[in-house]
């Protein structure tokens, strides 16, 4: 059973991480190392939370690789994309694959649990013809493929409606690469917006941002 990546197992898993570092921005360091409060500063910076690296993933896929659930679960209630996809292979990762196919290759319930609450898309294909069904059926992960198989089909930001309504933060920024960032706004100057989620505070810069509106 997939439990474990390699890169961090024998003598040369030093020399593979400064490697794999040397391609990732700065979130995406923070996320490889389950760094949390790193995420979070680099969030408040104003840096863009589905940015690609040079090894063309997202900061949220690596936190779902190193299976840190805390950094995904803040990642995705700020704005994440649980549908990105892998824009080349990493490991055993194929290319196009969603970080719910990574949970899913690797058998982590509670992650692919997560992923489904806040929309991920059971029904995506990568380029190996996979979904994240027939991975986890490929590894025989029982409670993956329970997960999977019960879970409600994908439904658009158009059709959940108020679905993922908040009494409190009941406004949201749509930002100019679709992600969506849910809060209060706070402040606003003649070139930035402050809003606050449910797990922090960020400045963004208004040349950013495409729409503002309340749910």
């Amino acid at each position: 059973m997939r439990k474990q990546h390699p890169l961090f197992h024998g003598s040369l898993s030093v020399l593979l991480l400064v490697f794999l570092f040397a391609g990732c921005g700065s979130m995406s360091k923070s996320a490889i190392k389950g760094d949390l409060e790193g995420v979070k500063k680099h969030l408040q910076k104003g840096e863009n939370i589905n940015q690609y690296d040079r090894w063309g993933w997202t900061p949220l896929m690596w936190a779902v690789y190193y299976n840190y659930f805390n950094v995904v679960k803040f990642m995705l209630e700020n704005g994440a994309d649980p549908n990105a996809r892998t824009q080349s292979s990493y490991g055993s990762i194929g290319k196009d694959s969603t970080p719910l196919m990574i949970a899913s290759y690797y058998g982590w319930g509670g992650m692919v649990r997560i992923l489904l609450k806040h929309w991920a898309d059971k029904s995506l294909v990568n380029s190996q013809e996979e979904t994240a069904l027939t991975i986890a059926e490929k590894y025989n992960f029982t409670e993956v493929i329970e997960l999977l198989e019960k879970s409600p089909r994908y439904k658009s930001p158009s059709e959940r409606g108020n679905m993922d309504s908040d009494n409190t933060f009941n406004q949201f920024i749509i930002l100019n690469d679709g992600s969506r960032i849910v809060g209060k706004i706070i402040s606003q100057t003649r070139t930035t917006v402050t809003i606050q989620t449910k797990y922090t505070t960020m400045t963004i810069e208004k040349d950013r941002i495409s729409e503002m509106k309340y749910k």
